[in-house]
């Protein structure tokens, strides 16, 4: 099925169930194997539109159906201008469709995180009080893995020879992302909680995660800040790394 509401919509597609489409004005010309439901003040149904089914039209101009348009069902018409309240039940279910995908989104990622801090609970505490003491160390590297990481990886690319490395190298930059956006969670929750000795690692994880999903939905400003955490994140987990290296090099000299 297809739902979707906007200020101009133009449909080439194929959809194999039901449409719902409501906008300023709607553009139709693809296939529906069910029923279609527009809801728009300028409507156009051009020749290569196929329905196989019925056509639900409400609309505040006259719309313009081609003749050579395939509409198997019944169309049915209902010149009525657009006010406020045909738009509500759908915004309502957007809406809704909307915050079930957050939720469930942030329930898996709250799971996943309490997995890995009972697994893997030592190493990550010193993750987290690296970030605290040196959280300006932890930007500037986490800017530096973010952009040279990619770049290393096409030039493996571009050298043919080395496309299973260039391969990899994304799959770990684009794991590490996700393990920065945990990890920057978990440092959150224990700096508002003041939970430097990790005695609420879950408790603390849960809140920051919260505080970056809420985070992320406030335009611009949100997405600013957390662009800053993920360089935190990313950039703890360079610094670990960088140290981790470091030592073998020493044991090995």
């Amino acid at each position: 099925s297809l739902l979707a509401a906007g200020g101009m919509i133009v449909f080439n597609g194929q959809i194999g169930d039901k449409v719902w489409l409501t906008a300023g004005r709607v553009r139709f010309n693809g296939q529906a194997d069910d029923d279609v439901s527009i809801k728009a003040g300028s409507i156009d149904i051009y020749p290569d539109t196929i329905i196989n089914a019925n056509l639900d039209l409400t609309y505040g101009q006259p719309p313009a159906i081609n003749s050579i348009a395939q509409i198997l069902g019944k169309t049915s018409h209902q010149p009525k201008p657009l006010a406020p309240h045909y738009y509500l039940p759908l915004v309502k279910k957007i809406t809704a469709l909307f915050i079930i995908e957050k939720i469930t989104q942030l329930v898996i990622e709250i799971l996943i995180g309490w997995l890995l801090i009972g697994l893997l609970s030592k190493p990550i505490k010193p993750l987290v009080n690296l970030c605290l003491k040196q959280p300006g160390d932890a930007i500037g590297w986490g800017f530096l893995s973010l952009t040279l990481i990619p770049v290393l990886a096409i030039l493996f690319i571009i050298s043919l020879i080395g496309i299973p490395l260039g391969i990899v190298t994304f799959m770990i930059y684009g794991f590490s992302l996700f393990a920065a956006h945990l990890l920057v969670s978990l440092i959150l929750g224990s700096r508002l909680l003041n939970d430097a000795a990790f005695k609420k690692p879950y408790l603390s994880f849960a809140l920051g995660l919260v505080i970056i999903t809420l985070l992320k939905l406030i335009p611009v400003i949100g997405w600013l800040a957390y662009f800053i955490f993920i360089l935190l994140g990313l950039g703890t987990l360079t610094l670990q790394t960088k140290t981790l290296i470091l030592g073998l090099k020493r044991r090995h000299e």
